[in-house]
């Protein structure tokens, strides 16, 4: 039983959410750590995605029964009380929530409102199965996990949580875009209307390359403003360069796949060398 409810919270997309999270906490921190309102905004912050991928595993059901990459999940393979999984959802969601009120602050309760509305109301139960441009409203609630981290000792929304929320979304654009043209025939055959399917190969490359270019020129503002070092603009640049030529090596051919799977390996690593380069590469 323990093993059902593990996998239903998707441990992989709350660890990517909380490494994001813990570079914006010491970011803000810089250097002045208080460990405890550390753990309380990653155990509230691991409460608050669990409840909304149970929620988003119950709405997707019956697409994850169409799609390779989804049709092993607990859900499509299990009979289960859909009422009682709820119920579990709603009481993880509860619980972080109240974490985030009374013992972080009100800016972060708020910004985890705003990322599970618009994952599980706007995105996944509205705009998903009905437009190709869902993918930049789902990212908002992706590229909020650094500012909450951000916030959680700040306790103010200024522009360098503004900067981190930006870079993040616009992260997500390309790497969902990669992940689209990987398992393209998939989404076709669940008729999900993302970017790829609609919009075909040859434009969707253009925009990976485009928002690729976009990421690296909007996240060096934290050093151009003075927020990071130079050791997090290189590194962000060597990352960012390969990501590029990677995703510029992509031709809409099968036997390309090796270089669609290096380009999203590609945007993980930009992404965790950004989370781990801001946490200590900061200008007080």
């Amino acid at each position: 039983m323990l093993l059902f409810y593990l996998e239903l919270i998707k441990p992989r997309i709350i660890l990517g959410n909380l490494i994001t999270m813990v570079g914006g906490f010491f970011f803000s921190s810089k250097g002045e750590n208080d460990y405890f309102l550390l753990f309380l905004s990653l155990i509230g912050l691991t409460l608050i995605i669990s409840s909304s991928c149970i929620i988003n595993n119950i709405i997707d059901n019956d697409l994850d029964r169409l799609m390779n990459r989804t049709r092993n999940r607990i859900l499509v393979n299990r009979k289960f009380s859909t009422w009682k999984i709820s119920f579990f959802s709603y009481i993880l969601g509860f619980l972080g929530f109240l974490i985030f009120y009374f013992f972080l602050n009100r800016i972060v309760f708020l910004l985890s409102f705003i990322a599970y509305f618009d994952y599980l109301i706007l995105y996944t139960f509205f705009l998903k199965r009905n437009t190709k441009y869902s993918t930049y409203v789902g990212g908002i609630a992706g590229a909020i996990p650094p500012i909450i981290g951000y916030c959680s000792v700040s306790n103010s929304f200024d522009l360098c949580s503004l900067i981190l929320f930006f870079t993040c979304f616009i992260w997500q654009i390309p790497h969902f875009y990669l992940i689209g043209i990987k398992y393209l025939e998939e989404y076709k055959k669940a008729k999900i209307p993302i970017f790829p399917v609609i919009e075909g190969f040859k434009k969707t490359k253009k925009r990976i390359l485009f928002f690729i270019l976009f990421y690296f020129l909007f996240s060096s503002l934290l050093t151009m403003l003075n927020y990071t070092g130079y050791y997090f603009f290189f590194t962000n640049f060597i990352f960012s360069l390969f990501w590029f030529l990677f995703s510029s090596f992509i031709q809409n051919k099968k036997n390309y796949i090796l270089y669609i799977r290096s380009a999203i390996f590609l945007s993980i690593l930009v992404i965790f060398n950004f989370s781990f380069f801001i946490s200590f590469d900061y200008i007080n």
